[in-house]
């Protein structure tokens, strides 16, 4: 029996799963996934769980129980490296234990699963017709004479925290420069006419307004999945792709046999890229077409500012704050995470509370600022402010909440690397300080807290699944106040089944019938202790 262990976004499970799938055939053995690192397992449902993307593909389905997982990495063979399997592969025949792939990065060769990579092309189809749209980019591709897949991943790259700040370190997560693509262009249009481009990307808007090609182009968008779009690029016959491995396992099970691929072949500096370009003389760039893979360097100091939505909306009603704002706003606009964006609605304050926010946001693009001349009760100011928002995930604060400084790097975090804030419906903060009377910090009713998340945690999982019935027997269980506090809220869930503040209750009815709303109607929420927010009052009664 293998068992490999699944990590990370689909690019890399494919990897992860092509790898132990061509071992256990070399070895004729048993294969099973372990779904066990993701924050929601179901070894039942695997539609149902957090993190796991290869369950809309024909892929063979066999989860591996916590006893299988815990027998054969007690008894069998761990694989912790690729080092350690080429150790392995010259007797690999005569393997006859079990073997344990732990989850990791097995990007191999091409020619290790070339014997059954018919087998793993029928197995990485879609289990679902495709939606109208990528039906019909299909058939465009599959109708070009020449198509070229362009991939431009730019989302993750720029709202990660650590890549953003580490992006000259890590080739794999730079955001590639247009001349990069442009260069591949030019490569190919050498030996090819008739080249149709076919451009992927999370942030098209940009692409469609910066990218300046001389051949017909198709902006790939509408599709339902990524795991449509990712069919979508391994129908294309030449790909140029950025450090991905999204597009690259794309390019590897693709069946045309005059396939290429472009590379991001190395960082290198002004000159070295211009050495390059001299270089690639007519006869230069005919030889480098006769390879599979093309690998072409770029600038690291060429790579382009680019400005994306709002990860985070918070959504701030002021009513007479005078004597807490600045503080509120100050916590807030020294966050060491820049994708964010401010909406306050002053309601109607009569102590100078929108004068001090003017002063606190002078000249600041990421803060909105609204008057109300007539006060209204909170619920309409929230739903205000949930109109002109531009988030991903929206939150709703007051006047005198305050933030930590490293708040909304906390909350992206809680993503880690199993893509998690991508799925749930509400993050909620569960752990959070307490400013006293005399303006010390503390942790609100420490016990308390504590003895909640024994409760919840008790499973050594953050997450908690709800289909409603979750979310009525923590009510029963008096675990009201555990849905008390702040929270982030996905936009699109909220949009999809019309959640909105009720305008005609009190303001905190209409706050917690809001909250009941959403955790009744969402599919997942997650528990977040590490991210930490400061009350200016003990939420626990």
């Amino acid at each position: 029996m293998i068992i490999v262990q699944l990590r990370h976004g689909l690019g890399n499970q494919i990897y992860q799963y092509i790898f132990a799938n061509s071992l256990a055939c070399k070895l004729n053995t048993e294969l099973k996934l372990d779904l066990s690192i993701f924050p929601i397992s179901s070894y039942q449902n695997s539609q149902s769980i957090v993190g796991y993307r290869l369950g809309s593909f024909n892929i063979l389905e066999n989860f591996a129980t916590p006893e299988e997982v815990r027998r054969v990495k007690e008894n069998g063979l761990s694989l912790t490296s690729l080092q350690d399997f080429q150790k392995l592969r010259p007797n690999l025949e005569n393997f006859k234990g079990d073997i344990f792939i732990p989850a990791g990065s097995w990007m191999f060769e091409v020619a290790f699963f070339a014997s059954n990579i018919d087998i793993l092309r029928k197995e990485f189809t879609l289990k679902k017709t495709f939606s109208l749209n990528a039906e019909s980019f299909k058939q465009k591709i599959l109708s070009a004479e020449c198509p070229v897949m362009l991939h431009f991943r730019h989302g993750d790259y720029l709202y990660n925290p650590t890549w953003a700040k580490n992006k000259d370190k890590h080739i794999w997560a730079s955001i590639i420069p247009l001349d990069y693509y442009y260069t591949c262009i030019d490569i190919l249009k050498q030996r090819y006419s008739n080249l149709t481009a076919f451009i992927f990307s999370d942030n098209l808007q940009w692409i469609k307004e910066n990218l300046r090609l001389d051949i017909p182009t198709e902006f790939v968008e509408g599709c339902e999945t990524d795991d449509e779009e990712w069919v979508l690029m391994s129908l294309c016959k030449y790909s140029i792709i950025p450090g991905s491995t999204f597009s690259r396992t794309a390019f590897q099970l693709n069946p045309n046999p005059e396939k290429k691929i472009f590379r991001v072949g190395g960082a290198s500096n002004a000159e070295g890229i211009q050495k390059f370009l001299k270089e690639l003389t007519p006869t230069k760039k005919e030889s480098l077409l006769n390879s599979v893979t093309i690998w072409v360097p770029f600038d690291f100091n060429k790579q382009p500012e680019i400005t994306l939505r709002p990860y985070f909306s918070l959504l701030l009603v002021v009513n007479n704050d005078a004597a807490t704002i600045s503080k509120t706003l100050n916590s807030i606009l020294c966050q060491d995470y820049k994708y964010y964006e401010i909406i306050i609605i002053d309601n109607a304050s009569t102590d100078g509370s929108d004068k001090i926010c003017k002063q606190n946001i002078a000249n600041k693009e990421n803060v909105i600022f609204k008057q109300l001349w007539t006060k209204v009760k909170n619920a309409e100011a929230w739903n205000i402010a949930l109109n002109i928002a531009q988030g991903y995930y929206v939150s709703f604060l007051k006047g005198n909440d305050l933030f930590m400084v490293n708040t909304l790097t906390s909350v992206y975090s809680t993503r880690g690397t199993f893509d998690i804030l991508h799925f749930v419906d509400i993050l909620h903060l569960s752990a959070w300080l307490t400013e006293n009377d005399n303006g010390n910090v503390a942790f609100g009713d420490k016990k308390c807290s504590e003895q909640r998340d024994a409760q919840f945690f008790a499973t050594k999982s953050r997450e908690v699944k709800s289909d409603g019935q979750e979310a009525a027997k923590l009510l029963l269980n008096r675990q009201i106040n555990r849905f008390l506090g702040t929270k982030y809220y996905k936009y699109t869930f909220l949009q999809k089944n019309g959640i909105k503040f009720d305008e005609h209750l009190a303001d905190d009815e209409a706050e917690l019938y809001f909250q009941m709303e959403c955790f009744l109607k969402s599919k997942y929420f997650m528990y977040a202790p590490n991210a930490v927010y400061i009350t200016p009052s003990n939420p626990i009664k």
